[in-house]
């Protein structure tokens, strides 16, 4: 909310009648009367003085009423700002990790159907032929078995394969090249599997071993 608000609110939560203030503005008179008796100030002197410090108390009191009131409004404003704030940022992030985790978890569940080999070989049939090696995460025989469908797939099209047993803590789908020197069939391979439906990440690698374009698998 605005400053504008912010004061009007203040305002209207300000007083302007009531007992204590009675009370208090004409406990002060009273002690005005009592210092001006006690200084032997004139009974007109007395009476003014006696107003005065009665409409000033009055006033003192209304106007630290209304300054209170503006700053606790101010800070259960901002208050309510900062809670607000937080609370869209911890759904935020909520939401943003669920969506990271589902799509983590289509990405290491991933199947080579009937379907997707039919239009993986669909895809490289009419395309230029190559090598490409696949590989499969050690000791998971599922991402074997993933693996072994892969290679009848690039073979039938007409392509050499290679294949291979990795030990990589990953999960997923891989395309691995080597980072100076990728296998100029890299583009190639990543579009059939776009065009399959097979969900990938792309790594680069310093190591000459994968000059040959690599599929690797952990499903």
């Amino acid at each position: 909310m605005g400053d504008e608000s912010l004061s009007r609110r203040a305002w209207q939560r300000t007083e302007f009648k009531g007992l204590k203030r009675a009370v208090g503005s004409l406990g002060v008179g009273i002690l005005t009367l009592w210092f001006s008796y006690e200084a032997k100030v004139r009974p007109l002197g007395v009476t003014v003085l006696f107003m005065l410090c009665t409409v000033t108390a009055y006033l003192t009191m209304t106007a630290l009423e209304f300054v209170w009131n503006f700053v606790l409004l101010g800070a259960r404003d901002g208050w309510e700002r900062f809670t607000a704030g937080l609370r869209t940022d911890v759904m935020g992030a909520v939401e943003a990790g669920l969506k990271r985790a589902s799509v983590e978890r289509e990405l290491v569940k991933q199947r080579v159907t009937a379907d997707v080999s039919l239009k993986l070989l669909d895809f490289l049939h009419d395309r230029p032929k190559g090598k490409v090696r696949l590989a499969a995460q050690i000791g998971n025989p599922r991402a074997y078995r993933e693996m072994q469908k892969l290679v009848a797939v690039f073979q039938e099209a007409g392509w050499d394969t290679l294949t291979e047993i990795l030990d990589r803590s990953v999960s997923g789908v891989y395309i691995i090249n080597q980072e100076r020197n990728p296998s100029e069939f890299a583009t190639l391979i990543a579009e059939a599997l776009m065009a399959s439906g097979i969900h990938f990440r792309q790594l680069q690698s310093p190591s000459v071993h994968f000059n040959i374009c690599t599929i690797f698998l952990s499903t």
